[in-house]
């Protein structure tokens, strides 16, 4: 088996004993429990969408972070309910023609 000194050479080498760090791992505290996700509403999704079909409407506001801040909802709904659209969207462009 390696040795604290094999597996933690720069912070072994720093003077940090291995008993110093077993101490601290033993100390972090733990996670706060999640919050849960926003409620997805159709007025959330409306201005999504508006954004989404707005010409550089992402970019415009520099990023995704800034939008889901703006409409409410974390990055990961603002990822998935424009995939929801686009495919809504493609299927409605079809059946036009």
């Amino acid at each position: 088996m390696a040795t604290y000194e094999d597996m933690a050479p720069i912070i072994s080498g720093a003077g940090i004993a291995q008993n110093a760090v077993v101490t601290y791992f033993e100390n972090i505290p733990e996670a706060p429990a999640p919050t849960p996700d926003p409620e997805i509403t159709s007025q959330k999704i409306v201005a999504l969408a508006n954004i989404r079909f707005e010409a550089a409407g992402i970019e415009k506001r520099n990023g995704l972070v800034n939008v889901a801040r703006e409409v409410g909802l974390t990055v990961a709904q603002c990822k998935s309910i424009p995939a929801e659209i686009d495919t809504l969207f493609g299927a409605w462009s079809a059946s036009l023609g």
